[in-house]
């Protein structure tokens, strides 16, 4: 069951970040796929409910951060929603709650987060695009950086849910 899980995420990855730098867009169907793979995965390598419900309480403060300043920025508490991020950004985030162990998560996030936006500068620079006029491929970024976690995994480089191997890649 794992290598159908791990399987089963990793094409639905590679479909989401076509989707996303061709049209800007993802389809729901790749998300919930990602989140299956990500789920029967995790359940095989040990993930504790608590992780993700850990995970997703980190989630929920990032967005209850962006709520407020939505709020006091664009006027409404959901006008991030489709003006600072997609509402399939934010569903690919839940999914992610399924992938990690929650220090690996945060790590993973803020890591993403940041190569993310390197691949979009680097982009606009290629390009000579304005930053102001191009739409953040958010889920392109992140997808590319989880594949290459998964890859890890599978290979027996890197298991996500546990912090052990974090600890001993920064040696802690």
């Amino acid at each position: 069951m794992e290598i159908f899980g791990n399987t089963l995420a990793l094409s639905s990855l590679l479909m989401l970040v076509y989707q996303d730098m061709r049209y800007r867009s993802v389809s729901w169907s790749l998300l919930l796929f990602l989140s299956t793979g990500l789920l029967i995965s995790g359940i095989n390598e040990g993930l504790i409910p608590k992780y993700a419900l850990l995970n997703l309480s980190f989630l929920m403060i990032q967005l209850l951060a962006l709520s407020i300043w939505s709020r006091l920025r664009l006027g409404s508490f959901l006008a991030f929603i489709n003006q600072a991020l997609g509402l399939g950004d934010i569903l690919f985030f839940l999914a992610l709650c399924l992938a990690f162990s929650p220090v690996n998560y945060i790590i993973f996030y803020l890591f993403a987060l940041v190569v993310s936006l390197l691949i979009f500068l680097a982009w606009i620079f290629i390009k000579r695009l304005k930053p102001a006029e191009t739409e953040f491929p958010l889920i392109s970024g992140m997808g590319m950086v989880l594949i290459a976690v998964l890859c890890l995994k599978m290979s027996g480089a890197f298991d996500q849910y546990t912090d052990i191997s974090i600890s001993h890649f920064i040696n802690l």
